[in-house]
């Protein structure tokens, strides 16, 4: 299948990850970590789970690689860098620049990050996000078909998750039809949701992703295309006016 290179976006936000281990102290980590990207910063603020205590944040899994700064990028308030003791995780809302751009932002500061050789003793996974959104109903628009005792859901509210494994990637697809959304914290509008989450379990160390990370990233980047444009019927695709090369 040939992908556009451009859609009319539907992009609300778009996440990368990378989650590692690090015989550093957590204020260390962040500390290096913010004084490696201060060329890119244009305000820092801390996030409410720095105010949770260590023990606590390393008891519960949604709390064990919580971010604990956010950095406003200079000249750029739509991307931002989030830091934690054990996770990087770089944003992008709407409107979304394109991936060449957005793409040519993580590499530049992940370059400066692995120049330091201790800070990351291990990589242990990527994630590559993608939420869109659509101010419609989508289910009769993708190749995806939900049903109750056999009758289809037409404006009904509806949500469903599909996980596809393959050796060790996890491909997470949420679909939301039809409902309130609520995304970055703004007011809840009416619409669809097609959010992909591309994850990739590693075990590198620091040598060998730096080495590696661009090649990886790209790899997550194809699939999720491929993810997301699979799941839109031929008409739905020609509606959003896509360009090719």
């Amino acid at each position: 299948m040939r992908y556009p290179k451009r859609i009319d976006c539907s992009i609300q936000e778009a996440i990368f990850e990378v989650r590692f281990a690090s015989e550093l102290s957590e204020e260390l980590v962040v500390g290096i970590c913010l004084t490696k990207l201060r060329p890119f910063i244009d305000k820092i603020d801390q996030l409410p789970t720095v105010q949770i205590p260590k023990e606590i944040r390393e008891r519960e899994p949604e709390l064990a690689y919580a971010s604990t700064h956010r950095i406003t990028l200079k000249g750029i308030s739509r991307q931002s860098i989030l830091i934690g003791p054990k996770v990087v995780v770089f944003s992008h809302t709407q409107p979304y620049d394109g991936w060449n751009q957005w793409s040519a932002s993580i590499k530049q500061a992940m370059d400066m990050l692995l120049e330091e050789s201790y800070l990351f003793d291990r990589i242990e996974r990527i994630g590559l996000r993608y939420i869109n959104l659509f101010p419609f109903s989508i289910l009769d628009k993708i190749n995806v078909e939900i049903s109750y005792v056999g009758q289809p859901i037409a404006d009904q509210f509806a949500s469903t998750r599909l996980e596809f494994v393959d050796q060790n990637r996890v491909t997470s697809i949420n679909i939301v039809h039809n409902g309130m959304i609520t995304l970055n914290g703004k007011t809840p509008t009416s619409g669809s949701v097609i959010d992909i989450d591309s994850i990739v379990q590693l075990a590198m160390d620091h040598e060998e992703f730096k080495s590696q990370y661009h090649v990886v990233l790209e790899e997550s980047h194809e699939h999720e295309k491929r993810a997301f444009f699979s799941l839109l019927s031929e008409n739905f695709l020609a509606q959003l006016h896509p360009e090719y090369n």
